[in-house]
């Protein structure tokens, strides 16, 4: 008998694999640990700048060379890409009882969340190279870091064209997948006030979204001397986490409407219960029943637990992991421009 809820790897994709997606779902397959893919780009792109620096003048390798700061963003969005996939196929397999018994377009939809098509893949990644290239050309910064012997620059081109087009597919899928859960939750038929764990899936999948935003923006601030002292940077940097809010809190909007509706039906049914049982109550008493009036108050003490409880239930569509998590990752470019600002000044920089 197949399983009714399949992984990732067990759907059939209806379009070719994308390369992104390639080198994904082979990661996934040996179970690599993404942290681990993380460490090896940025090692293989350490030894390749290095290796150019060394053959064009040895005594100018430095760990302050700026060119090393590049291996971060070419290192990160294919880990990203990653995350973010895997967390959405998990988020799914735990969304779809809220579905209903028999949902329909489930590979589909998983198919969305999971992988970016081919062609789109193609078309993202060119015009971010593209976009990569041309930085790297009419950037002055740029051209003192990459410009100085022949190895550099293409090194440079290389490593500006594939972070570039990784960062801009991750932001394409992310995207789709923020699309995809809102349609979701639009489609859910079982929201169980009870069993919030469906209506919460999806938030860990925006959670990690909304992170890789902050993280990019806390190593900016880190590692570009006075980022946010001019005003375009300060903008930048503010506007970046306000979408790093958004990508976190709208998507899940809906399902929080969806939430308050199933909490307040669930303590309605509650209180007509209650209504009922103290109608019979009333009756009870008035035939002299005596026996039947301490079961009745026994049902009628459950269901007022029953709709204590239901009042407290939270309609947040995310639990405190997530949200702890998530506000973590929100305080992290915040003390690092507090670290690098006060520092600074400490040491007179």
């Amino acid at each position: 008998m197949s399983n009714p809820h399949p992984n990732i790897e067990s759907v059939l994709y209806y379009q070719p694999t994308s390369w992104i997606d390639a080198i994904a779902r082979f990661v996934r397959r040996k179970n690599i640990s993404w942290w681990l893919v993380l460490l090896f780009l940025a090692l293989v792109w350490l030894i390749l700048f290095t290796l150019s620096r060394l053959k064009e003048n040895p005594a100018s390798v430095s760990i302050f060379d700026q060119g090393y700061v590049g291996v971060f963003f070419s290192a990160t969005p294919l880990p990203a890409y990653g995350v973010i996939t895997s967390a959405a196929g998990r988020a799914f397999d735990r969304f779809i009882p809220a579905l209903g018994k028999r949902p329909s377009g489930v590979d589909e939809s998983r198919r969305r969340l999971t992988a970016i098509p081919l062609i789109q893949s193609i078309v993202v990644g060119l015009l971010g190279a593209a976009i990569g290239i041309v930085s790297l050309f009419t950037t002055p910064a740029y051209q003192t870091v990459y410009f100085t012997s022949t190895p550099t620059l293409v090194l440079g081109i290389i490593a500006f064209a594939f972070s570039y087009g990784a960062i801009l597919t991750v932001i394409w899928q992310t995207i789709r997948t923020v699309n995809e859960v809102v349609r979701l939750h639009r489609r859910a038929e079982v929201i169980d006030v009870d069993r919030p764990g469906p209506a919460h899936a999806f938030s860990s999948v925006t959670a990690a979204a909304a992170s890789f935003i902050l993280v990019v923006l806390a190593f900016s601030i880190a590692t570009t001397p006075k980022f946010t002292e001019t005003l375009p940077n300060f903008l930048l940097s503010a506007i970046a986490g306000l979408v790093a809010i958004a990508i976190f809190v709208l998507p899940l909007i809906r399902m929080r409407g969806r939430m308050i509706d199933a909490k307040h039906a669930e303590i309605d049914s509650v209180g007509a219960r209650i209504n009922a049982v103290m109608q019979e109550i009333e009756t009870a008493v008035d035939q002299k029943r005596f026996k039947d009036v301490e079961a009745l108050s026994s049902t009628m003490t459950a269901l007022n637990d029953r709709a204590d409880r239901l009042r407290k239930v939270s309609t947040w569509p995310w639990d405190a992991r997530v949200t702890s998590g998530f506000l973590s990752a929100l305080l992290i470019p915040v003390a690092t421009w507090a670290i690098t600002v006060y520092a600074g000044r400490f040491l007179g920089v």
